[in-house]
Parts: C-alpha cells; sequence; structure tokens
C-alpha cells in the first residue's frame, strides 16, 4: 500500500514554515531549515543542540520536502508540537525576535489547521496556507544512487584507506536495502550520515 504524505507552506506574517503530514500516522513535522534562515540561526549549530536534548531528540526526523522551487530533497524536520519549545532555548541568537515570538505562539496551531481545517480553533490570525502537495512514500531512490555513484568514484583514490573504503561500501548497501524494503526514513537517515562524513550537502552528493 502507497503511503500518502502531505506538505503545506504556511504564511505566518511577515515569515513562512513548512509542514509535512507523516502518511504513517499522521504526525506533523516541520522543515529546521527554513525557521533558521529566517531568523538568522546557524542550521548545523541547532541541529546539534536539538539532537543533544533528549525532550527534542525523540521527535527529530529526516523527511523528504518539497523545498522551494520545488525539488524533492532531504530535510531536518521536528514535531511540530515541539517547535515552541527548540524555539524557548535556541543554542543561537534570533536576529528577528519578533519573527521568533511569532512561531513560539502559533506554529502548532497552524500546522493542525492546515491539516485538519474543520478542527478547533482554526488557524491563527493572520496565518493562512499558501500551497499544498501530497506525495507518495518512497518516491525514485535518487538519493541512494547519487551517494553510490560518490563513494564508486572515491574508489583509487588516494588518501582513502580501503578499510574506509569498505566501510562506505557497506553503508551504502544497507541504504539501498533499506530503500528497496521500502524503509525509506531510514534509509534517508543513513544516506544523511554518510555525506556528513563525507563532507558533503545531500542535494549535491
Amino acid at each position: 500500500m502507497e503511503v500518502k504524505f502531505q506538505e503545506a507552506v504556511i504564511f505566518l506574517k511577515p515569515g513562512y514554515l513548512i509542514a509535512i503530514k507523516s502518511g504513517r500516522d499522521g504526525t506533523i513535522y516541520v522543515a529546521i531549515p527554513h525557521i533558521c534562515e529566517q531568523l538568522g540561526l546557524d542550521l548545523q549549530r541547532e541541529q546539534a543542540a536539538i539532537v543533544a536534548r533528549p525532550d527534542l531528540s525523540w521527535g527529530q526526523r529526516t523527511l523528504r520536502v518539497w523545498s522551494p522551487p520545488g525539488s524533492l530533497n532531504l530535510s531536518s524536520c521536528l514535531r511540530s508540537d515541539l517547535i515552541s519549545t527548540w524555539l524557548n532555548g535556541v543554542a543561537g541568537s534570533p536576529s528577528d525576535p519578533d519573527q521568533l515570538k511569532v512561531f513560539q505562539e502559533t506554529v502548532a496551531a497552524a500546522t493542525h489547521a492546515a491539516f485538519y481545517p474543520n478542527d478547533p480553533p482554526g488557524m491563527p490570525a493572520g496565518a493562512f496556507v499558501t500551497s499544498t502537495v501530497t506525495f507518495d512514500e518512497p518516491p525514485p531512490p535518487e538519493m541512494v544512487s547519487k551517494l553510490r555513484r560518490l563513494v564508486d568514484n572515491l574508489h583509487g583514490t588516494e588518501g582513502i584507506s580501503k578499510a574506509s573504503l569498505n566501510l562506505l561500501d557497506r553503508l551504502v548497501d544497507e541504504a539501498e536495502r533499506l530503500n528497496a524494503s521500502k524503509d525509506v526514513e531510514a534509509s534517508d537517515r543513513l544516506v544523511l550520515e554518510v555525506n556528513r562524513a563525507l563532507g558533503v550537502d545531500g542535494d549535491r552528493a
């Protein structure tokens, strides 16, 4: 059975956020990179801080997101009901305190209203959904294919040990197995970790 994921771009004056509703259990997540960009926060620093906090890390996921301008990319996401907790103790110093307050106070309600419009209390004042998209999971395993090509190209490169290459090969093999078994979320997490270890962006692998 195909799993449908839904995504909504929500305008929260004067900013926006991207929310994803899981097709598995209905959990709503929010893409972290777009919030960090609008608040002037360092994405890697905030991701590390989230992972280090037990009250947040359990709700962190790596999901595919139809980010502007419409390409399907891996993105670090956090449960919408944990966004306020994260923003109340961000690692960095937000550049826009007013936008920070808007996110803190309205993200949970706005994301719920976007996917459950008939539930009270509805969309917060001044907020509205600008676009929505529904997509199947899993989409084509392009991320795993890109990583396979990258690792294949490393063979024969000076300065990389055979043991390291063997480990990378095994990790990509596991990512391919997970993707084939439709455990795409686990596959994406593995791909992202290998990309980080190699010092590359998953979209450019």
